[in-house]
């Protein structure tokens, strides 16, 4: 991914000069995200200035109605890098607080889009709110823009193979494990991100070593099971690989799921370095066995389906 330019609050006291400027959510910079970016980057540069995406941490759902907030598509510092490789000159990953929530849909216009980002152009969805309560809309930022002189235009919905693309729709896909159907629309891979830790080894022991990795809490998870993978470490290549999700009920049955991933031949030692799991395909169900010989017996079969998966790409 490129170098990414990420401020963590709004420019308030060294405002920015002249920007095109974006602002929402971008939970898993799919598809329709990524066209936005693009659109964005085309506008700043017909008003001379740069490519603005402000997103939020956390999701404002976590401090206006926490019950309600989403399980999340991407780590916020995955999300920025995403953001900038669809196209963003800056991306803002501004905290939302209660305090963040209080402005008024006014304020949040006069001194954030036209203040500090200098909003000579803006791209909103039809359905854009903001301040608190959600009073600000698209007519007060016509209004707010004509004051200005600036450009507003409206972004519509990508859509894929008849469906609209969004971040509810492909967390509802990955929820009932169709992660090829959600990468359709998410225009790559879901994928889980995080350190290898350290286990009990048993994998090494049974000749079937494995890179395990434990979610962040809230992350948006298929269900546990088994999936063809591909496994890139600290930023390389995707290496083929075979991942359990789940609380592993034959050996120790965790209170928590873990992902636990077996990278075909390949035995370095991975422990600390940051993985990126995709999942492409889901093979079976995650599953108690009466013995440790049968889930053995299991995990190599899975291997074998799992290389004929990848080998059938190749044909």
């Amino acid at each position: 991914m490129p170098h990414v330019h990420v401020l963590t609050s709004i420019p308030h006291h060294q405002p920015l000069r002249r920007s095109a400027v974006a602002f929402g959510n971008f939970d898993g910079v799919h598809l329709g995200h990524q066209a936005l970016v693009r659109r964005l980057r085309e506008m700043a540069r017909e008003v001379g200035g740069q490519a603005v995406v402000l997103t939020f941490d956390p999701h404002p759902l976590v401090v206006l109605r926490r019950e309600a907030a989403p399980r999340f598509l991407e780590a916020p510092a995955q999300r920025a890098a995403l953001l900038a490789e669809a196209g963003a000159d800056l991306v803002v990953l501004a905290r939302f607080d209660a305090e963040f929530a209080a402005q008024s849909g006014e304020t949040f216009m006069r001194e954030v889009l036209f203040g500090a980002f200098d909003a000579a152009a803006l791209l909103v969805g039809a359905d854009a709110r903001f301040g608190q309560g959600g009073a600000g809309d698209v007519s007060l930022l016509r209004e707010g823009a004509a004051r200005r002189g600036a450009r507003i235009e409206l972004f519509d919905a990508v859509v894929v193979g008849g469906e609209r693309v969004s971040s509810t729709r492909i967390r509802q896909l990955i929820e009932r494990g169709e992660v090829d159907h959600a990468a359709r629309l998410l225009g790559r891979h879901v994928s889980i991100t995080g350190e290898v830790t350290r286990g009990r080894q048993l994998g090494r022991t049974l000749g079937i070593p494995t890179a395990n990795v434990v979610p962040d809490p809230g992350r948006c998870m298929p269900p546990n099971g088994v999936y063809v993978t591909t496994a890139s470490i600290a930023g390389g290549p995707p290496l083929p690989a075979v991942t359990n999700i789940g609380t592993r009920p034959t050996v120790d049955d965790l209170a928590r799921p873990i992902v636990e991933t077996h990278i075909l031949d390949f035995t370095d030692d991975l422990y600390g370095e940051l993985v990126e799991i995709a999942l492409h395909a889901p093979l079976r169900p995650e599953q108690r066995f009466a013995s440790i010989d049968a889930l053995v017996s299991q995990i190599r079969s899975d291997i074998r389906a799992t290389r004929r998966y990848f080998e059938t790409l190749s044909d």
